[in-house]
């Protein structure tokens, strides 16, 4: 039985219609559950455009059954997703995510729910996920690899798995606050350490370094396939976060269909590979500051 997949959405209609053409290439989508889970407007000019988004999605064929989550009043992108992921996760056993400004190869569906059922007894891998980084496949011999990491662009989980991620920040991170677990963090991809920060601080509410951070706490895993078979297309300065790089904009999509096979291994060359990708004098500045904070939070706590 396949996976249900859940898509969250706000105002972006021609990315939703992107994603959907795409999943629907996949001939699992035929037999799979779609969950799109629409937040409300959050500006009144809004209204219009959700309004649109909602008429669009009573429309979508191509799925075995095609159900909308429509928010009456606007909870934000974190809870969102947070709320529906709980809410599926109470009927399935698993769930497959996708951002409404991504798009997957054909393989997709086929690669998430054989992971699923591949390594479900497997307590050390918690997340299957899609997307790899521009310039950061490793050479290694098998399609898919395990690595400390996770990417929030195309994952899926199972209902055990979720629950054991803590994403209350201030349990999170002050009962396991210490330098080596940031420096772990930060070696694994140097830019979440400024996002960390501003976790911490209550300035963004971040999914992704959350699970990262719950990752290393657990020694867990997430299962990735060599080459994408999901990327973003939100980085055109029209998303939430108004980000716009042209890395992202432009990396392709393979066509792989990864093997799935027994026995995989931990990809210590892909830790390299993301370290000197994503490192940075912004990065470095983060770590320093970290280090500096940290420093002076345990000078005054004497």
């Amino acid at each position: 039985m396949n996976a249900p997949i859940l898509i969250t959405v706000y105002d972006r209609l021609e990315s939703l219609n992107k994603c959907i053409k795409s999943i629907i290439r996949c001939p699992e989508s035929l037999s799979s559950t779609l969950y799109i889970a629409s937040d409300a407007p959050y500006k009144p000019e809004d209204t219009e455009k959700v309004s649109m988004i909602r008429d669009y999605i009573r429309s979508i064929k191509g799925f075995q059954k095609v159900v909308l989550l429509d928010s009456k009043v606007n909870i934000g992108s974190y809870n969102n997703l947070h709320s529906n992921m709980k809410y599926i996760l109470n009927i399935h056993d698993n769930v497959i995510f996708i951002e409404d400004d991504n798009v997957v190869n054909d393989n997709f569906l086929s690669f998430m729910n054989g992971s699923l059922a591949a390594y479900k007894n497997d307590g050390k891998i918690k997340f299957v996920c899609s997307y790899l980084f521009p310039d950061c496949a490793p050479k290694s011999k098998h399609d898919i690899f395990l690595w400390s990491g996770f990417s929030p662009w195309g994952f899926a989980t199972w209902r055990e798995s979720w629950k054991e991620i803590n994403f209350d920040n201030d349990s999170l991170y002050e009962k396991n606050h210490s330098i080596k677990n940031a420096l772990k963090l930060w070696f694994i991809d140097p830019s979440s350490l400024g996002v960390l920060m501003e976790d911490i601080q209550g300035k963004v509410k971040a999914t992704d370094v959350r699970i990262c951070y719950n990752l290393i706490l657990l020694s867990g895993y997430s299962v990735f396939p060599k080459r994408c078979v999901s990327v973003n297309r939100g980085h055109d300065g029209n998303g939430e976060h108004k980000s716009n790089n042209d890395i992202y904009i432009k990396q392709k999509l393979s066509a792989i269909n990864p093997i799935i096979q027994s026995n995989l291994t931990v990809e210590k060359r892909i830790a390299i590979y993301m370290f000197f990708h994503r490192l940075n004098l912004k990065n470095i500045y983060h770590l320093i500051k970290f280090l500096i904070i940290d420093v002076k939070a345990r000078v005054l706590a004497r």
